[in-house]
């Protein structure tokens, strides 16, 4: 798997970053982010990358399964399912 830093020009914005690098790069199969603090309901393909984006400070989760043949993903399911909040207490300030 190839790993992909800082590949955008200065004009783009971070929500464009990994598309940008998927679309260029060949050979990478997943790109987990959280870059962004955006949640996607479902992982976005482009071209034979699949992003995938889980949000912020943990309010969701997500899970990932991939079906892998001749050393590409054949398949994949997902799903990204919200952490309860209220079942965390928030941090003391000090």
């Amino acid at each position: 798997m190839r790993a992909m830093n800082r590949l955008r020009p200065k004009a783009m914005t971070a929500n464009w970053e990994f598309t940008y690098g998927a679309a260029r790069v060949e050979g990478i199969d997943v790109i987990l982010t959280g870059h962004t603090h955006n949640a996607m309901p479902r992982p976005l393909r482009v071209k034979d990358t699949l992003l995938v984006a889980t949000g912020s400070h943990g309010k969701f989760v997500s899970r990932l399964d991939l079906a892998v043949e001749g050393g590409r993903v054949a398949d994949f399911s997902d799903k990204l399912m919200p952490v309860l909040a209220a079942a965390i207490a928030p941090p003391r300030r000090r």
